[in-house]
């Protein structure tokens, strides 16, 4: 059962700031729990316009509602997608949408608005309606190398104290890439000595 793991905290950009009244920036990072150990972190300093949704539906279906984190969850997978570095477990738009929906029912939202908003982003795919978001995001590859480098000492400091392969494999890949490794779930003992051998590289570097 997937679900979230914390509150979702926004600040409102200016126009000054290049961006629009519609444009929000992650003051947290946001944690979207998949279950089986894979989580996917939105961080901070991430920019969305929350759910798409059109003008003429705000009324009735307003951006920022319950379904507002599986929004950014969804903005997150698809800027990563058109940077060419999708999330482990969102390669395809269709798996981001299909998690967009997923996270919908994870936050108990009723089935009529589930289905809409499923609805719209299936119609963004099927007309292949570009991901605006990697315009606003063109710092998200830096955000994403740094807690990398941030994290490198930490995490060749756990490989170092505990064997590879052992109880502390799932903190290790944590620490080391900012993306949850889903092959972990498939073959740990080829995966974790990959990611201490990545955590040394960086750390040396």
């Amino acid at each position: 059962m997937s679900t979230f793991l914390g509150d979702l905290t926004v600040t409102q950009l200016s126009d000054r700031a290049g961006g629009s009244w519609r444009l929000w920036r992650l003051a947290e990072d946001l944690s979207y729990d998949l279950g089986g150990g894979t989580v996917i972190i939105v961080p901070a300093g991430f920019i969305t316009d929350g759910p798409s949704i059109p003008q003429i539906f705000w009324n009735i279906l307003p951006v920022w509602g319950s379904w507002s984190r599986a929004g950014v969850v969804h903005d997150f997978l698809c800027c990563l997608l058109a940077m060419g570095r999708p999330h482990e477990a969102a390669p395809t738009r269709y798996d981001c949408d299909r998690m967009f929906a997923d996270a919908i029912w994870a936050l108990r939202v009723a089935f009529l608005p589930w289905a809409t908003l499923y609805l719209g982003v299936c119609f963004g795919r099927w007309f292949r309606v570009r991901c605006t978001m990697v315009d606003y995001n063109v710092k998200l590859s830096a955000i994403l190398e740094a807690r990398v480098a941030k994290t490198a000492p930490a995490a060749v400091a756990t490989a170092v104290a505990s064997p590879v392969g052992g109880d502390t494999a799932l903190p290790l890949i944590l620490a080391d890439n900012p993306h949850t490794f889903a092959a972990l779930n498939k073959d740990p003992a080829r995966v974790v000595p990959a990611a201490v051998e990545a955590a040394k590289a960086q750390a040396q570097k």
